[in-house]
Formats: structure tokens, C-alpha cells, sequence
């Protein structure tokens, strides 16, 4: 064998480990995550999520809101909701797998995103990030408990990257 090819090899196989020893940090979110699916999938949604999804799918039906039915919240409560409903109507699940789902993916998302916002300052060091990401997903997606999926909830992870701006602007 070429020295070059010997030296490509172990090169890339050296970059395999430190990838493995990479990755092997992030065990604590992952278990967070996992903890996160399992609490989840034992739990259910709160009245108030599903009484504002059946109000959504009323609304869905052709029913005027604050006509056909009474509705103290305003009508972005009910909107929210709308794109958890179409979508499990669209792939044939019930509304409260969508919500969940979603706000799934959308605290993976503004964590990514938050992680890539903060990455450019120094607030915290690169080696802090897997634990930034399990004690995320502990606050967005464990502790909520009977408040998980409330219009609350959502606010705050929607709001979570430009919390991160003002924090990387004020430092």
C-alpha cells in the first residue's frame, strides 16, 4: 500500500473516533428525549387543548365561532390548533397525536436553532452543549406536565430563538 493511502486511512479512522467520542456526549439528551417520548405517549393532553382541537375541527366542519358556539378565549386560541388538525387529517391520525407530534418537532427545531444561534458567541463553551440540550428538552417537553401543548407552551418555544438573539445582543 501507498504511504499517502496508509495515512488517508488512519486519518479517517482517527476522525471516526473523535466523531464516536462526539456523539457519545449527547447520551444525556438522548435519554431526556426518550424519557420525554415514554412520559408523553403515558399521558394525555389537557381539557383545555382538547376542547379548543374539537372547537378547531367545529370551525373545520363549516361552524361560525362566536355564532354557532360560545367561545370565551379569542380566535387565534383556536387557530393554533389548525395545523394539527389538518395534518392528522391528512395522514389519518387523531388531532392529539398531531399536537403532540408537532410540538415535538418544534422544540427540536427551535433547539437546533437556538444551539446555532448561541454557537457564534460566548455565553457557553462547545463542550456544554449536550447538557444544554437535555436540560431543553427536560423544560419544553417533561416538565410541562398537564400544561404540555397549551397555547402558553407553544408561546415559549416559538419565542425561545429570539430569546437567544436578545441574549447573544446583549452579551
Amino acid at each position: 500500500m501507498p504511504p499517502d493511502t496508509s495515512r488517508t486511512m488512519a486519518q479517517s479512522a482517527t476522525l471516526g473516533q473523535t466523531r464516536s467520542r462526539a456523539l457519545l456526549r449527547y447520551w444525556p439528551a438522548v435519554v431526556a428525549l426518550l424519557v420525554a417520548i415514554v412520559v408523553r405517549g403515558l399521558s394525555w393532553l389537557n381539557c383545555d387543548v382538547s376542547w379548543l382541537l374539537t372547537l378547531g375541527e367545529r370551525v373545520l366542519g363549516g361552524a361560525r365561532p362566536y355564532v354557532d358556539f360560545t367561545e370565551p378565549n379569542p380566535p387565534a386560541s383556536i387557530l393554533i390548533y389548525m395545523p394539527a388538525i389538518l395534518s392528522g387529517r391528512v395522514f389519518g391520525i387523531e388531532p392529539e397525536l398531531a399536537v403532540t407530534l408537532l410540538i415535538f418537532a418544534g422544540v427540536l427545531l427551535n433547539l437546533w436553532l437556538c444551539g446555532r444561534i448561541l454557537s457564534g458567541g460566548e455565553l457557553f463553551q462547545p463542550h456544554d452543549r449536550p447538557s444544554l440540550l437535555a436540560l431543553g428538552y427536560l423544560l419544553l417537553l417533561i416538565l410541562p406536565g398537564d400544561a404540555f401543548a397549551q397555547r402558553e407552551h407553544i408561546a415559549l418555544i416559538a419565542l425561545l430563538p429570539m430569546l437567544c438573539v436578545y441574549a447573544m445582543r446583549s452579551n
